[in-house]
């Protein structure tokens, strides 16, 4: 896993957020417990977001020793754990989607 200082993604700010696709959205469609839920967020969101990178950036920042959960830039909290999923979206590739070949993501990390 890429390891990503906070204080580097802190300094470089987060005027991204504007310009995310899911920038007003309800949060709960991003931390809901559905598989089916978390794959359409993915697909209506993240899957063409600009800013899909610098979300994940700063999730990562943020979840070093903390529980991963929901789908964060384009990523499953599964998939965050990962850093072939990882480097795809950090890249510029599209995210894999949620649930594919591997279990359901889970609140308790």
């Amino acid at each position: 896993m890429p390891q990503i200082a906070a204080a580097a993604v802190l300094t470089s700010g987060d005027a991204w957020r504007a310009e995310a696709r899911c920038a007003g959205s309800d949060p709960d469609l991003f931390f809901g417990d559905a598989v089916d839920e978390l794959r359409a967020a993915q697909a209506v969101f993240c899957a063409r977001c600009a800013v899909r990178a610098d979300c994940l950036r700063t999730a990562l920042a943020f979840e070093v020793g903390q529980t991963r959960y929901g789908v964060v830039g384009g990523l499953s909290a599964r998939q965050r754990q990962d850093p072939a999923a990882v480097g795809l979206v950090l890249a510029g590739g599209p995210p894999p989607v949620v649930g594919a070949g591997s279990p359901r993501p889970s609140r308790r990390g």
